[in-house]
């Protein structure tokens, strides 16, 4: 993909009030993705872009804005169930499930090494993958991590959830 080299024009957009259709093209997310490049986006707007709309009363960039802060940002949104995602103002089980499968890919992603896949050779290595995800975790979880013939990391499943106490 080729970005075309644009000057940085600052987003004002969450609390404006606009909708993304009034604002100005520069301005807009999605078009600055494709004319800088995802690299150049703030958090709340690549987020914006997969909410793809707002609310009646919110636009997509405060909705999105507004979900970062109350999860505690990023990490706290990665760390959210489908059920708290669904019930949050703004979201629904359709946008919840979009979150969460972009969550997911850059999990997957975050197992492979240059398209290649992850070789386990010693507990670090399992570390550096699972303490991402797992350290978000509400409950204790024993996780089995499945390896192909050359200690490639296939896929991981969990086994047991423990309960809250």
């Amino acid at each position: 993909m080729t970005f075309i080299a644009a000057p940085v024009v600052a987003s004002t957009s969450h609390g404006s009030g606009f909708r993304i259709a009034e604002m100005p093209e520069a301005e807009r997310p999605r078009e600055r993705l494709l004319r800088l490049g995802p690299g150049a986006l703030k958090t709340d707007e690549l987020l914006a872009i997969l909410l793809r709309t707002g609310t009646a009363r919110e636009d997509v960039m405060a909705v999105a804005h507004r979900l970062l802060v109350e999860r505690g940002g990023l990490r706290g949104l990665a760390g959210s169930d489908l059920a708290t995602l669904a019930e949050m103002h703004g979201l629904g089980p359709a946008k919840a499930t979009t979150i969460a499968a972009a969550f997911e890919l850059g999990r997957r992603a975050a197992l492979e090494v240059g398209g290649a896949r992850v070789t386990v050779t010693g507990p670090e290595v399992i570390a550096r993958v699972l303490q991402p995800e797992m350290e978000l975790l509400q409950q204790e979880e024993l996780r089995l991590l499945l390896l192909d013939t050359k200690h490639h990391i296939l896929a991981t499943t969990m086994l047991y959830r423990g309960t809250v106490s």
